[in-house]
């Protein structure tokens, strides 16, 4: 389940913009 999960998470981030992902970086 857990490598379902960081799979799903993976493709979230292919959606997201560099600029968002640098975002979320930032904010984690």
């Amino acid at each position: 389940m857990k490598y379902y999960n960081e799979k799903r998470i993976k493709e979230k981030l292919g959606w997201i913009s560099p600029v968002k992902y640098r975002l979320i970086l930032l904010a984690a």
